[in-house]
């Protein structure tokens, strides 16, 4: 068992170098995901950057006309990047703020299109950000892999009725700062790779 357990851990590791060693696709590297380091996305702060900061930031790396006068009033501020490339792989992002926060920017979320086939998968995601600190199981069928940092948190939301594994497309990524007003988060269980759901609600 300790063998399989250690043959395992070995193949994904090396499947991570892989990954890693390659060029990223075009609809993963519009994302932006590695231009700064956590919580920071294309020099957006959770917790530090003003709404007005972040619109200017954002219009920098895709171009003014990718938000609207409209847009920048909205809370949360929403709009939709791709990749020339692959026009049909839209993400939605998301730069909200809070109640007790109402001019910063506390949470960045890419809304993902999990009905494409051709979409970003769990697996490209993987590479990038690499194992998560944590998983939330949910009897829903839902997963939450957890990335902790001194300072904020990182979550990918992932429906994964049955096991978790790298071909699929998840929902939703979220960079934010644990905000005062927010719900207690439901204890995450360690990692311990890709595997069934099942598996994970069983584990303390």
């Amino acid at each position: 068992m300790v063998l399989v357990f250690l043959s395992c851990a070995a193949f994904i590791g090396l499947a991570l170098l892989v990954g890693q060693a390659q060029p990223i696709p075009p609809r993963v590297a519009v994302l932006h995901l590695t231009q700064c380091s956590l919580p920071c996305w294309i020099g957006i702060i959770p917790g530090t950057t003003t709404k007005e900061e972040a619109v200017e930031k954002v219009r920098k790396v895709y171009g003014k006309n990718v938000l609207a006068k409209e847009d920048v009033i909205e809370n949360p501020i929403m709009f939709r990047i791709w990749n020339e490339d692959t026009p049909d792989n839209t993400v939605e992002v998301q730069l909200s703020n809070s109640t007790l926060h109402p001019n910063l920017i506390m949470a960045i979320s890419f809304r993902f299109l999990p009905f494409l086939e051709s979409d970003i998968s769990v697996g490209e995601v993987y590479t990038i950000l690499g194992p998560p600190d944590g998983i939330t199981p949910y009897d829903s069928g839902d997963a939450n892999f957890l990335y902790t940092h001194a300072e904020c948190c990182k979550t990918l939301w992932v429906h994964a009725p049955n096991r978790i594994d790298f071909t699929q497309i998840p929902d939703e990524l979220e960079i934010y700062l644990p905000d005062e007003d927010a719900a207690t988060p439901i204890a995450a269980r360690p990692w311990r790779g890709f595997t069934t759901l099942d598996r994970y609600m069983d584990w303390p």
